[in-house]
């Protein structure tokens, strides 16, 4: 006897589904019937949604499973009405606007794990962004876990304030905003932060235990490693450090000095890289002693300041 489409299980429906893309699986099965409705309506795949032209977010398709979509990622400028997408647990906003910064809220998107704001071109109120920062850090957000924020604008008030993020990359234009960071996300493991001030003047009176990465990018002028020891004095437990600096820009420190602050802050340091120009030149042979995980040097010569810049790693670069 032969069998149609109909006869099958729908276990190998809930199987082939899984290889279709949405919008052709939409427009092929839906409304064929009663049955293949049902299954369409029970599937519950982690779908991922990239809308790069306004139009495609309200495509038909993607209102049918938007309360399925677990990631999305916005590269247009329209307002997103995320109310149908409820069960996001992953945010992505390319070119945001107020409109859409608006629509980031708690009680429309609860189940928000992950969230990145790429507004380094682009212009916002402050009051806006300032808004969803000020919910993000008050742990509005019940699930979120990891961020990546720019142009964040730190309130001494927000001390006061404490959420539950375990990794960040943010860039601030004051380095004591760093101590406000540490206060307000008590239990973050990685942070990944641009400094971009004229001076490295930080201070925490605290230790910071949790935080186990940190990838450091300094646009700070003549910066030493008493500055640097400043900041890794109070991380005990870091097991991965990552610093690197504009190509042209050089720093007050001495290959024999960071060795030094190393031993001295990270007495559990596994992974290190480092990318600068060093006060002082040193030969290869001789940084290779300093420290066991000064491994791999690569040094390039820079055209404009006929200065070395020089690489340390423990792993080689890729």
């Amino acid at each position: 006897m032969a069998t149609t489409l109909e006869h099958l299980p729908d276990e190998i429906f809930f199987e082939i589904f899984e290889y279709i893309p949405m919008k052709n699986l939409y427009r092929s099965f839906s409304r064929l019937n009663h049955r293949i409705n049902s299954i369409l309506s029970s599937i519950q795949p982690r779908l991922a949604l990239q809308c790069i032209q306004p139009n495609e977010i309200h495509d038909p398709s993607m209102m049918f499973f938007a309360n399925r979509i677990r990631k999305l990622s916005i590269w247009h400028s329209n307002s997103l009405n995320l109310i149908h997408f409820s069960n996001i647990r992953s945010l992505e906003l390319e070119h945001p606007t107020i409109e859409q910064l608006n629509e980031i809220r708690p009680h429309i998107i609860p189940q928000l794990e992950y969230l990145r704001i790429n507004n380094n071109n682009t212009r916002l109120p402050g009051n806006v962004f300032y808004e969803l920062c000020h919910s993000i850090f008050s742990g509005e957000f019940s699930y979120l876990h990891t961020c990546i924020l720019n142009n964040i604008q730190f309130n001494c008030q927000w001390s006061i304030l404490s959420c539950k993020l375990r990794s960040i990359q943010i860039d601030v234009k004051n380095c004591q905003d760093l101590s406000y960071l540490f206060d307000i996300c008590p239990e973050l493991i990685r942070l990944k932060v641009m400094l971009d001030d004229e001076y490295f003047n930080f201070h925490y009176s605290n230790t910071y235990q949790r935080l186990c990465r940190l990838d450091l990018y300094l646009r700070i002028n003549n910066w030493s490693c008493k500055e640097l020891e400043s900041l890794l004095i109070v991380m005990p437990n870091l097991k991965y450090l990552s610093i690197q600096t504009p190509f042209a820009q050089r720093s007050q420190m001495t290959v024999e000095s960071l060795a030094n602050v190393l031993r001295k802050c990270t007495p559990k340091l596994e992974s290190f890289f480092i990318n600068t120009i060093f006060k002082e030149q040193s030969s290869t042979d001789d940084i290779h002693q300093l420290h066991p995980l000064f491994k791999f040097i690569h040094v390039v010569q820079a055209v404009t300041t006929r200065a070395d810049h020089i690489t340390i790693s423990s792993k080689i670069s890729r």
